[in-house]
């Protein structure tokens, strides 16, 4: 598969809980994600503070330096409010603090400064966000196809840490598609699968296929199980996730994810697809690949 300069997206979604335990998951998934970057972290948190002036526009530092941001969102009477800081130590723990008690939306972001010194080189974009009327939470971590692509077993085995833990009802490593649609949901319409509609019905359907699939555990059963899921070598890899779930690795490296692959992988979890035949979209300029077998469901 073509990498060019496209972003991929590692995600899991998981319900919320009575006990909370969500946020502590959504914590390990901020400390994991931003700790694949430690040289930039440690830049930030022991070198010099960044300018806050700079979350406001204009230059936030020295050409070459390390950017990065906290945000994290609230609903209110009045709407979603959003606070943003630039990462020190102290707004590390708000950050972190903030997380672990449980807000709307979350996001953490790396950048290089550009030559005029705003952000140009985007490391990294990590967030967490319930989903607009469920008791759902999205984590997600967007990289560079050729920075995962440096160590692509570090970031499989920060992914699995942490679905290892959580029963999620879906996750994936793919290409970064509009508003967090897998393939398959920007394909698959009309009328179209929004992930806000997707992911509370993610125990029912498996909303889409990649290089890496994580298919819910009551999704896997209905396969057959690891016997069912081995059978036929679509699959790399195919185990039994800690606390429940499949962990589907197609090819050892994502680079050999090709369409063959892409088919065998669609011909073991079709059943638990949502039904539709996917449409052929016209490829604009820039826009990622869509892996999917384009025939009926």
């Amino acid at each position: 598969m073509s990498e060019t300069t496209h972003d991929l997206r590692c995600e899991l979604n998981f319900e919320t809980r009575p006990d909370g335990t969500q946020t502590a998951f959504a914590e390990q998934w901020f400390r994991g994600a931003l700790s694949l970057f430690p040289d930039v972290m440690d830049r930030l948190l022991t070198g010099p503070e960044l300018n806050p002036a700079g979350m406001k526009g204009g230059a936030c530092g020295p050409p070459g330096s390390a950017w990065g941001f906290f945000d994290v969102e609230r609903a209110g009477a009045r709407g979603i409010r959003s606070t943003a800081r630039v990462i020190t130590p102290a707004n590390q723990d708000w950050f972190l603090g903030s997380v672990r008690k449980g807000c709307w939306a979350a996001t953490a972001g790396l950048s290089i400064l550009n030559e005029r010194g705003t952000p140009g080189q985007r490391l990294c974009r990590v967030r967490a966000e319930q989903v607009e009327g469920a008791d759902w939470l999205s984590v997600s971590l967007e990289v560079p196809a050729e920075t995962f692509l440096r160590d692509q077993d570090s970031y499989l085995n920060f992914v699995h840490s942490v679905a290892d833990e959580c029963n999620p009802s879906f996750g994936a490593v793919s290409y970064a598609y509009t508003i967090g649609k897998t393939a398959l949901e920007s394909t698959l319409g009309p009328p179209w699968i929004l992930p806000e509609d997707a992911i509370p019905a993610s125990r029912t359907y498996l909303r889409g296929y990649d290089w890496l699939t994580i298919c819910a555990q009551e999704l896997g059963d209905r396969l057959g199980g690891l016997q069912g899921l081995r059978v036929g070598g679509s699959f790399h890899t195919a185990e039994k996730l800690a606390s429940g779930g499949y962990w589907l690795l197609a090819t050892p490296r994502h680079e050999e994810y090709d369409e063959d692959a892409t088919r065998r992988v669609w011909q073991s979890v079709a059943p638990v697809l949502r039904p539709g035949v996917p449409k052929r979209m016209e490829a604009l300029k820039g826009d990622p690949p869509l892996p999917v077998v384009y025939e009926a469901i």
